[in-house]
């Protein structure tokens, strides 16, 4: 009975990563942490969610006449838009360690698109306009709160001008403003200077979700260094009531004003010296 379980999850999750279902009926958490996704697939209901923090798709399945199933899958890649997951089953815990009750299912890969989340809403820089949580998925996924509050003419190009949770200055221009004629991969790029390290972002927008790439580089005063690292990057719109607690990468507790100057100066020019 447990393989035929097994069989039908299987089965299930090939029907998750149809081109057909790329996109899905999806809300954002209230705290914007994760992706809820309620589908229903033959005679199954998923109910699942995908954690920014930790890119893992857990909940349950729910089929007609039978117990709950629960599926918990890990992300092992992302290939261009291909998230690639690990997925593991098990049914009702009635014997412990219960965490010992999960086996493989399958390997599976789901379009980023299948956790898009809202409209597209207003097209370029307007649709950026508000807060967001940027998940930078470093050697442990650190999260940051950026503002972005107004659009500015910095050069005679559009440029978003608001802060990260620190209160160091973010500038947010669209690709194809800053090099025209070309066909980026990523809609948007965006930097800025903490004092000790230059962050470089490029992404593209899906409704309420960002997804694209962070690269890293050593700040000295008004210089960056040469990029040391690439990560994956996420990021999600929080709700004009979300409370958040801004969390820092450095801790700058004594106003500096040589080194708030070098920022300023720097944010000028972080986004002409993307790779």
């Amino acid at each position: 009975m447990q393989v035929l379980v097994r069989l039908a999850t299987v089965v299930a999750l090939v029907g998750l990563a149809s081109p057909a279902l790329a996109q899905s009926p999806t809300a954002l958490s209230l705290d914007s942490e994760s992706v809820l996704v309620n589908k229903t697939l033959g005679t199954q209901q998923w109910a699942i969610s995908r954690s920014f923090a930790t890119r893992t798709v857990s909940g349950n399945v729910f089929e007609p006449g039978q117990d709950p199933r629960f599926v918990f899958c890990e992300q092992t890649a992302i290939v261009g838009s291909i998230l690639q997951l690990a997925c593991y089953g098990t049914g009702r815990c009635e014997d412990g360690p219960c965490a010992d009750a999960w086996d493989p299912i399958a390997n599976v890969e789901l379009p980023a698109s299948f956790f898009a989340v809202g409209p597209q809403g207003a097209a370029g820089l307007q649709g950026l306009l508000g807060r967001w949580r940027m998940y930078d998925h470093l050697a442990a996924p650190l999260r940051e709160l950026f503002t972005l509050e107004a659009i500015e003419d910095r050069a005679g190009i559009p440029t978003i001008v608001g802060a990260d949770g620190a209160g160091h200055q973010v500038l947010v221009q669209r690709s194809a403003d800053v090099d025209p004629g070309t066909r980026p991969v990523y809609e948007f790029i965006a930097g800025l200077d903490d004092g000790s390290l230059c962050r470089f972002y490029a992404f593209n927008r899906n409704g309420d979700v960002l997804r694209g790439r962070l690269q890293v580089a050593p700040s000295a005063g008004a210089l960056c260094g040469p990029v040391v690292a690439t990560y994956e990057l996420e990021g999600a719109r929080l709700g004009h009531e979300m409370m958040v607690v801004p969390m820092r990468l450095a801790d700058d507790a004594a106003t500096n004003p040589a080194l708030d100057a070098a920022r300023a100066a720097m944010a000028e020019t972080l986004v002409e010296r993307l790779p």
